[in-house]
């Protein structure tokens, strides 16, 4: 049986160059995944779009101390102001903050909530 050639190979920018394609893909599978958990999340809460949105930036504003210099200066300004990147951080950082609030009660255990906002930052897409 004669062995069948790469289609892609790793020198012509194919699948096997590095994990930069597979990476974007799996951030933004990532990102979707995300959202759509902090979908449920306000339906669960049975919340309109813009009150559960303007909860995630309350509660982000609430721990905005544990955030990078770069995260506190996106929150500046009138809540209404907030740019829609900004706010998505913010709904990300709630949905790891009320995640890390119920496996405390489950497992009397502790978080970071600097590593919260690490996580949230990286989920979200980074911090601009």
């Amino acid at each position: 049986m004669i062995a069948a050639a790469q289609k892609n190979p790793p020198q012509a920018g194919g699948q096997d160059e590095g994990q930069n394609g597979l990476s974007v893909y799996s951030i933004s599978n990532k990102q979707k995944a995300v959202k759509s958990r902090i979908i449920r999340l306000r339906q669960s809460w049975h919340l309109e779009i813009a009150d559960f949105q303007s909860f995630a930036i309350f509660i982000a504003r609430l721990y905005l101390e544990y955030a990078p210099p770069d995260v506190r200066a996106q929150f500046m300004g009138a809540p209404s102001q907030t740019p829609h990147k900004t706010v998505e951080l913010a709904e990300t950082f709630l949905l790891l903050y009320g995640t890390a609030e119920e496996q405390v009660k489950i497992t009397e255990g502790q978080y970071s909530l600097t590593d919260l906002w690490s996580a949230a930052i990286q989920l979200a897409g980074g911090a601009e």
